[in-house]
């Protein structure tokens, strides 16, 4: 069985609001928005066939670092337009931390992959971002 990983620098994240920017250190994405909540989004280039193998998705990771008033509380998982993992009220934070979300059933690498994440940030400025390192997904 072929097992594929893809992963992106962190500074290929989009920010849903458009008045929202991202600040871009090396490979690193910032996210600092204080007293603001919303969504950022990742494009996962997706292996359709490998050595003539057709691809699944199996898993989406994040790795990130965040202040101490920045939080990544919801993610979700994307396979096209079809919304394939939603784990909400996460209070993901920390230093260079990766987690990983396994799907429950593996899907056919046809369309494009996505991961979404919902971030909320607090009123003081110095601690109110989110470093997206790289992103991931793997294909099996």
């Amino acid at each position: 069985m072929t097992h594929t990983e893809i992963w992106l620098p962190g500074h290929t994240v989009k920010v849903e609001c458009p008045w929202w920017h991202v600040q871009v250190k090396g490979n690193i994405g910032r996210i600092a928005r204080p007293d603001e909540s919303g969504w950022c989004h990742f494009s996962i280039p997706t292996p359709v066939l490998v050595a003539n193998e057709e691809m699944y998705l199996n898993s989406a990771s994040l790795m990130f670092s965040t202040g101490d008033q920045a939080t990544i509380t919801t993610v979700e998982i994307w396979h096209g337009d079809t919304s394939v993992l939603l784990k909400e009220n996460l209070a993901l934070q920390g230093d260079g931390r990766v987690e990983m979300f396994t799907l429950d059933d593996e899907y056919p690498a046809e369309r494009g992959v996505g991961i979404a994440a919902y971030m909320t940030f607090g009123p003081k400025a110095d601690d109110s971002w989110v470093d997206f390192i790289s992103v991931g997904a793997e294909f099996i």
